[in-house]
């Protein structure tokens, strides 16, 4: 008879034999292969059977024996997991042939009775911060001399990367570590429980269930909170180690010129912090710390926003600032720009407090971040969110080209603009149907160009709609005429959560441009470019989309090329028709009528010839007027259902097409929040269901509505 466990290494199966000797030593609630309870060949049965589980390979490393048949301490052989049991020590991989953690083998060394101390008690103070999280493990005594081994089993496989930083942080606090393990995936692998070792004792558990390594349930979000629980620990005992030996702390929040940030706070031996080096390919700043390169955005991207406003006392405060340092990089801030709101930001509560549970404060409330600590929160966080970001593609090292590349995007936006003013009647509604929306489509794909420093962007319909002020299905429309005559051309179709990339450059004048130039030794301005044009048009482009996306220029309103006009009438104030003929593409005639419109809702005033528009606040009274004050907004929460309800069922279909043995349990339904507005909705929480097991796409939907609701309302 063989039974099939559940195993990382495919086809992996037990027999009776080895499955009843991972039971023996089971059942009895603490781990425990000690002589003193099964003998050697049911111990040596039972580690075997739980390597051949656990095991990420189908081969583990295996110690050689000397000249003499000694064994010594280098496994530097390899030994089949489907084959027999090795007659000498063994070491299981952490990591699968793809650099990927399965395992978690936190190793601490001793030679002697000493240090065997100081090894168990740095294992109890790694097992509390394990436990604090709610990290499952197992903590081991690796043989005779008292080291100890913690086993944490993962079921979110982690990348090098990140295995580093819990490294790192382990690093800090525990000086019995053997980091050899966690450092290289390759060939790092540790003894399991139960295992011999050279002296003739065994790897025998000390606390945990050999459950949590057969069934493992840690995730990566686990992991992070325990690295901040470590680095946070070490940065609070660094300072009072300063403190003690009377010397004042200089670790201001914002470093000094010419210092590498990567200190850590308060240290003057040039440690950096951890692995987590500034990313080679980033510049310095006069802080010394990596920023992205390319213009400064001046707002954030609206979840990143939403998350620095957020009040996080109730929520988790270190998602909330990860949040937020992520949007930062992206929208090429600097660290001199995070450091300036520390102080009064919400959502930067975690770098000036930290939850603390303890005797003292048994509720948990947050308590105050040493100054060291805070510096170090900044920098180690500030690093790895830049490094992130870099990493996704938002740069890729020194670009050479990426002021050239910048005057070329400038140079087509222009022509792109200014072929669009020329071409009268084609934004006009009587002569080219769905002129006014096509000219706002135009306008933002151009400003979305000129961002991004790239001839292609990608444009889901629902993003496109929420700029240009009009329905997803207007936008979708707008971007097939355009195509249609010639304006645009779509590059790559949508996929999954990606939108459809699209270009204002059909004809790839950019891409010939970029070759023209090479074979000359340097490379001239061609286009008289100025930096200072190309910040003009950036702005021209995104206040004109924003005046002219208002609640007041909606269908039941005035009509979306009344909005237009009345966004560049705003933008060339005592223009005359004419004039705004030029500057919209459209009719004399038709601008008068639009113009009449305006001024008889109170938008705009003549002045003789002379036309000026009447300043933005008076949009929202003539919307209250109309009876359409808030359809942008309930549009916009719209859009976030369906985005929302759409991510919610692809998460429910992923977490079905698990194998049962690695599916986590889930929040219900009624326990679904919100993290930083209406950034995202909490991932791990089950699909609503009917009566009879379904996906119910109307319940989800309405507790959704129900959440948007509760907070709107609080």
């Amino acid at each position: 008879m063989s039974i099939v466990a559940r195993s990382r290494v495919p086809s992996t199966t037990l027999d009776a034999p080895h499955l009843d000797a991972v039971s023996a030593v089971k059942g009895s609630g603490v781990l425990s292969f000690s002589r003193g309870q099964v003998d050697e060949g049911s111990s040596v049965a039972a580690s075997w059977a739980l390597t051949r589980s656990i095991s990420p390979r189908n081969t583990v490393r295996v110690a050689r024996r000397d000249a003499y048949g000694q064994i010594i301490n280098e496994y530097d052989a390899t030994h089949r997991i489907m084959g027999h049991v090795p007659d000498t020590p063994w070491a299981v991989y952490l990591a699968d042939t793809d650099g990927l953690f399965h395992l978690l083998g936190i190793d601490l060394d001793a030679k002697n009775d000493e240090q065997a101390a100081l090894a168990g008690a740095e294992a109890l103070m790694i097992s509390r911060h394990l436990d604090a999280v709610g990290i499952e493990h197992v903590v081991c005594q690796s043989g005779q001399s008292g080291g100890r081994h913690v086993w944490v089993a993962m079921a979110e496989p982690l990348p090098r990367d990140e295995v580093l930083l819990l490294r790192h942080a382990l690093k800090l606090v525990a000086t019995r570590l053997d980091h050899n393990s966690l450092t290289n995936p390759a060939t790092g692998c540790l003894r399991p429980p139960g295992s011999l070792h050279r002296d003739g004792s065994y790897s025998e558990p000390l606390k945990g269930h050999l459950g949590t390594l057969l069934n493992p349930s840690t995730t990566a979000a686990q992991i992070q909170a325990v690295i901040e629980r470590l680095e946070t620990v070490a940065a609070s005992a660094h300072q009072l180690k300063l403190s003690a030996a009377g010397v004042e702390a200089s670790v201001a929040i914002s470093s000094s010129p010419g210092q590498r940030s990567t200190r850590r706070p308060g240290s003057g031996t040039g440690k950096t912090v951890g692995t987590m080096q500034a990313h080679p390919d980033l510049p310095i700043d006069e802080h010394g710390m990596p920023y992205l390169p390319g213009i400064k955005r001046p707002k954030l991207p609206a979840a990143s926003q939403a998350a620095l406003n957020q009040d996080t006392r109730d929520l988790d405060a270190s998602a909330v600032f990860w949040t937020v340092l992520l949007g930062m990089a992206r929208a090429c801030w600097r660290y001199s720009d995070l450091v300036k709101l520390v102080e009064t930001a919400p959502g930067l509560e975690h770098v000036r407090t930290t939850r603390r549970k303890n005797a003292l404060n048994p509720t948990g409330e947050r308590v105050t971040r040493s100054v060291a600590s805070q510096k170090y929160v900044l920098e180690w966080t500030w690093l790895k969110a830049t490094t992130k970001v870099c990493s996704e593609g938002a740069i890729t090292g020194h670009d050479p080209e990426f002021e050239q590349r910048k005057e070329r995007i400038h140079h087509l936006a222009s022509v792109v603009q200014q072929r669009a003013d020329a071409s009268v009647g084609r934004w006009d509604p009587t002569h080219h149907k769905g002129g006014p929306t096509d000219r706002r489509v135009l306008d933002a794909l151009s400003l979305w160009t000129l961002q991004a420093i790239q001839p292609e962007i990608e444009a889901d319909i629902r993003r496109l709609a929420l700029t240009c002020g009009i329905g997803r299905e207007t936008a979708r429309q707008a971007l097939h005429r355009l195509a249609a005559d010639g304006w645009i051309i779509r590059t790559k179709e949508s996929e999954g959560v990606h939108g459809a990339t699209w270009t204002i450059d059909p004809q790839k004048v950019i891409h010939k441009l970029t070759v023209l130039p090479r074979s000359q030794g340097g490379e001239a301005a061609a286009y008289g470019f100025d930096p200072l044009d190309y910040s003009e048009l950036c702005d021209q482009l995104s206040v004109r989309l924003a005046l002219a996306a208002h609640d007041c220029f909606t269908p039941g309103a005035l009509s979306h090329y009344e909005g237009n006009i009345y966004a560049q009438l705003s933008q060339l104030p005592g223009a005359t028709i004419e004039e705004l003929s030029l500057g919209t593409g459209t009719s004399q005639t038709y601008v008068e009528i639009a113009l009449g419109r305006l001024h008889d809702y109170g938008l705009c005033a003549s002045n003789g010839s002379d036309w000026v528009a009447t300043p933005p606040p008076a949009r929202e009274q003539v919307a209250r007027s109309l009876g359409t004050l808030g359809i942008l907004e309930d549009r916009e929460t719209r859009y976030w259902l369906e985005r929302e309800l759409w991510d919610w069922w692809q998460q429910e279909l992923a977490w079905m097409k698990k194998p049962r043995g690695i599916k986590q349990r889930r929040a219900v339904p009624g326990q679904l929040t919100l993290l930083s507005g209406l950034e995202r909705v909490e991932k791990r929480s089950a699909y609503p269901r009917t009566g009879t097991g379904l996906g119910s796409h109307r319940m989800a939907k309405a507790h959704l509505a129900q959440t948007i609701h509760s907070l709107a309302s609080a």
